[in-house]
Parts: structure tokens; sequence; C-alpha cells
């Protein structure tokens, strides 16, 4: 027992090193990327001190097509999620140059998505969000679901598999243990929600 686990932990703490013509390979990639190489005997390889990684650019193209994206997260999706949005657009804003932000506050006003009557807002704040992270994971969620043929919602455990928007509304395909079987889930309908802790095989 005791060898099987240092044998773990060596293949945990000590992956195979790559190869030293890989090394070199990459080392004249980023050379000739312009990134300052420096190199030391008996200490290797390091990026030249003051040396900072250029900043995130897009075009005006780009910023436009993300406001675009905004403006629709904006009026179809949950209140975390638009929350999100809005901060992630401002820092987009605040690395654009002074010609593009001009273009996005140009047209920021003059774009308006309209919420359908059909759609209904996700009761939680940050149910989008939750479902996302347990895709990711793994892990089986508990909701409490209504149902309009049936006169009262019922608490299941289901296990996520994708998201969709159709038809003004988003929807969760899971496995549901209590029916046995995949169904669809309208997130409106969604009363509540949360993680477990144990795993299902994706």
């Amino acid at each position: 027992m005791h060898s099987s686990f240092l044998f773990f932990e060596t293949q945990l703490f000590f992956p195979p090193l790559p190869n030293r013509r890989t090394v070199y390979r990459d080392i004249r990639v980023l050379e000739a990327a312009g990134i300052p190489i420096g190199s030391e005997s008996g200490v290797g390889y390091y990026l030249v001190e003051g040396y900072h990684l250029p900043p995130v650019t897009f075009t005006s193209e780009e910023a436009g097509a993300l406001l675009l994206a905004g403006k629709l997260a904006d009026a179809y999706t949950d209140s975390k999620t638009k929350k999100n949005v809005d901060s992630a657009l401002y820092k987009i804003k605040a690395v654009l140059n002074k010609e593009d932000k001009a273009f996005l506050s140009g047209i920021e006003k003059k774009i308006q998505v309209f919420n359908s009557e059909n759609f209904n807002e996700p009761t939680e704040d940050s149910i989008l969000k939750n479902i996302q992270v347990a895709m990711y994971t793994g892990n089986i969620i508990e909701i409490q679901y209504y149902s309009p043929n049936s006169s009262q919602s019922t608490s299941r455990r289901i296990e996520p598999v994708s998201l969709g928007f159709f038809d003004n509304h988003w929807y969760l395909i899971a496995y549901c243990r209590l029916r046995k079987a995949y169904r669809n889930f309208r997130i409106d309908r969604i009363e509540k929600l949360s993680k477990t802790d144990q795993r299902f095989q994706q």
C-alpha cells in the first residue's frame, strides 16, 4: 500500500521532462515573436526583467460584436450573468484605443434588444452560472421544479448535460434520476437549485 502511494506521488510531482530539442525549439519560437529571453549558465532561460505581455487588443469589428452579444445577454439572461457581462464589457472598453472607444460610445445607445413577452427571467440570479459550473465539474444538481402539468413542484436530482436557448426560453438537458430518463427542463421553472457533492460520469 505504501509503495503504491509513493508511486502516485512520484507521478504527480515529477512528470517526465520534455525533450531538450523541444525546449530549444520553443525558446526560438518565443524569441522570433519578439519576447526577450535571457539565459544564464547553471540557471537556465528566463524572461528579461521588466518585460510584460502586451494587453489584449480588439478590432472595432470585434468590439462591436461583443457589444451586440452583451445587449442580447442583458435581455435574455439572469441578473448575475448580466452583471458579469457588463463587467467584462467595461474591461474591454478600457483597453480599446481612442478611435474604437468613440465607435462603441457612438453606437451603444442606438442598439436595443427588447424582451419577448414569452421570455421569463430565471428565478435565481446565478442559476445559469451554477449550471455551467456543474456541467464542467460533473456534479449532480438538485432542483425544485415546477411543471404546469402537475399541481405542485417536485424535487429532483439531475445530471446536467447541456444548455440551450430556444423559442425565447433557456432549457437544460439533463438526466433525471427521478424519471430515470433524459428530460428538458425550462430554466424559468426551476424554483431552486443547489449543487451536490455527488459526481456523475460524463
